[in-house]
């Protein structure tokens, strides 16, 4: 069987990590691909932001191959705003001979941002923002609904994005529905 290389997409709070985290579970030998856990891995990366984000980016694909090459599937939870993005992730599928899956998680824009800021008061954050964190500074708001905005755009580019719209605290239907849709089930040992 070839290896997949699947790309969750969609907005902050939206499950990507919890269905990322629950393939991998499911699928011995994944490896599950935070582009946002490496960045934050170099030191510095926030001063060097446009810097580190290039580095994490290179590296991110580098493993990807790395780990693709060697038989084994890649799940990648991360919000992709950019078509060349994809492109790269894809081309190193076609390089290593595996299959290839970009999934839409959505949900209309207010709903988005509202489940962004319940998954923050949850986890303890007054303002509904965790500090210190990507948006934690003016324009909170603005800035999840702009990322929304270009998520979309960039998906509706992408003519192969298999969409999925998860119901709230429905992951297992979601799981589900992103195995069937890609044509997968669990490879439990």
């Amino acid at each position: 069987m070839k290896p997949k290389l699947i790309i969750l997409n969609g907005p902050l709070g939206i499950g990507k990590s919890t269905l990322a985290s629950r393939f991998a579970d499911d699928h011995p030998n994944t490896l599950r691909l935070d582009i946002d856990d490496i960045r934050r891995n170099i030191s510095h990366w926030r001063e060097q932001a446009e810097q580190s984000a290039i580095s994490s980016k290179q590296m991110a694909l580098a493993m990807a191959r790395v780990h693709l090459g060697l038989g084994h599937d890649v799940v990648v939870a991360q919000i992709v705003r950019s078509v060349e993005l994809f492109n790269e992730f894809e081309q190193i599928t076609k390089d290593t001979n595996a299959d290839y899956y970009e999934v839409l998680l959505f949900t209309d824009k207010d709903e988005a941002i509202r489940r962004f800021k319940e998954r923050s008061y949850a986890q303890g954050h007054a303002s509904g923002f965790r500090p210190g964190g990507l948006i934690d500074t003016g324009g909170r708001e603005e800035k999840l609904a702009i990322m929304y905005d270009e998520m979309i755009e960039t998906a509706n580019q992408r003519p192969n994005t298999i969409k999925i719209e998860p119901e709230l605290d429905k992951e297992d239907a979601t799981y589900r529905e992103l195995l069937e849709k890609i044509g997968d089930s669990p490879q439990l040992p």
